[in-house]
C-alpha cells in the first residue's frame, strides 16, 4: 500500500523503503511543477504507481496448471500443450510442459509433415517473485522429443556427408512414408504471466536452444524453438 504523509520540501523521511522514497521524490517534483496540466499528469502517474504497488498478489498458490491451444516449434506452426508448474518458494519453481506439434513442416511442399511429442522438464526463476499481477520468469529446460516425419529437408548444421545420406535415403514422398525422428537438447525460457483473478491467469513462453536430432540413421545438431500462449488455473 502507498505510504501517506505530510511532507516538507526541505526534509526527507528517514526510515522508508526504496519505493516510499521514490514516491516522496515524485511528490517533491509535483510540488515544484508550475503548470496545472503537467501537475495533474504527474499526480495521475503517481496514483498509477501507488495502485500497482498495492496490487500485490496475496494468494499464495503453489500449483499452476495451464493449457496452450497455440504452439509454434522449429518443425511446425501447429500444436498444443499442457504444463504443470510447482513452486518451491516465492522465486523458484519446477516446470513440466508437454506439447504435441503436427502439420506441414515445409512451406514449399504440402506433403512434408512432422509430428512430434515433446517434454520440457526444467526449473524457472522469478527475479521479483511470483506474488504480483504481472510476473516475469526465466529458466532452463531439457528438451526431449519423439515422433516421425516424411521431411526431406536438409539439416542446416549437418555435414555435407550427412545431408548427402539424407538426400539419397529420400524416395518419392507419400502420406504414409514416415520415418522416426528423435530429439534431445537444452532450451532457455523466458515467460510473462498475468493474473486475471485469484485462480485464473494467462501467459506466454518463449524457449530457444539447441537439439541433437536423430533422423534417417543420422544424428546431427539442430536449432530448437518453442513459443506458446496459454491459459491456466492455480491453486
Amino acid at each position: 500500500m502507498c505510504h501517506s504523509w505530510s511532507f516538507n520540501r526541505h526534509s526527507r523521511p528517514i526510515s522508508l523503503d526504496y519505493f516510499a522514497l521514490l514516491q516522496y521524490d515524485l511528490l517533491l517534483i509535483v510540488y515544484n511543477i508550475k503548470s496545472d496540466t503537467m501537475q495533474r499528469i504527474a499526480l495521475l502517474m503517481l496514483s498509477m504507481m501507488c495502485y500497482e504497488a498495492s496490487a500485490q498478489d496475496s494468494y499464495n498458490a503453489t500449483n499452476y496448471i495451464s493449457v496452450a491451444p497455440f504452439v509454434v516449434t522449429q518443425t511446425t506452426r501447429r500444436g498444443f500443450s499442457v504444463q504443470y508448474e510447482k513452486f518451491i518458494d516465492n522465486k523458484w519453481s519446477i516446470t513440466l510442459p508437454i506439447s504435441y506439434s503436427f502439420g506441414n513442416s515445409n512451406p514449399c511442399d504440402s506433403k512434408e509433415k512432422t509430428r512430434m511429442l515433446r517434454v520440457y522438464p526444467g526449473i524457472k526463476f522469478y527475479p521479483a517473485g511470483k506474488n504480483h499481477r504481472m510476473v516475469y520468469g526465466m529458466g532452463v529446460s531439457a528438451s526431449t522429443g519423439v515422433g516421425n516425419s516424411n521431411c526431406s529437408c536438409l539439416l542446416e548444421n549437418a555435414s555435407s556427408e550427412t545431408n548427402t545420406r539424407l538426400a539419397e535415403s529420400q524416395s518419392e514422398k507419400t502420406e504414409t512414408q514416415f520415418t522416426s525422428r528423435y530429439e534431445a537438447g537444452l532450451v532457455f525460457n523466458n515467460s510473462i504471466t498475468i493474473m486475471f483473478s485469484k485462480h485464473v491467469f494467462i501467459g506466454s513462453d518463449l524457449a530457444i536452444g539447441g537439439n541433437m536430432v536423430g533422423y534417417k540413421n543420422t544424428i546431427s545438431p539442430d536449432f530448437a524453438f518453442r513459443f506458446t500462449f496459454h491459459l491456466g488455473y492455480r491453486f
